[in-house]
């Protein structure tokens, strides 16, 4: 059986987007979350849905609170076993246009409790 998490508050996850140096629009968009509604989990007017916590601890977790979360969420679906390794990279290099820059590339992963 999985070990229970802390959850995460909205102060934490208010600390979590200052540390990535972002706006709330910015950070809360990439979950697919609305300003308003992010700006509310952060001032604790409203909890942290179960949905929009493992999002945050997938998009910000070390990589095996990632996989924690990802399994969390895939165990509702009746599906236990482990993601299957990621497909090879091509050598080619990728176009400028295929490149997007990643605003988590720099976070020290591990930070959440």
């Amino acid at each position: 059986m999985p070990r229970k998490r802390p959850l995460l508050t909205g102060q934490q996850a208010k600390e979590i987007r200052l540390q990535l140096q972002m706006n709330q629009l910015e950070f809360w968009g990439r979950l697919n979350v609305k300003q308003s509604t992010g700006s509310r989990y952060e001032g604790g007017s409203r909890p942290l849905p179960p949905a929009v916590e493992q999002l945050l601890r997938m998009a910000t977790g070390s990589e095996k609170e990632a996989l924690e979360a990802l399994m969390a969420m895939r165990a509702g679906f009746g599906k236990q076993s482990a993601p299957t390794a990621p497909a090879p990279r091509s050598k080619r290099k990728p176009r400028e246009s295929e490149y997007e820059a990643d605003p988590f590339a720099h976070l020290p992963f591990g930070m959440l409790p």
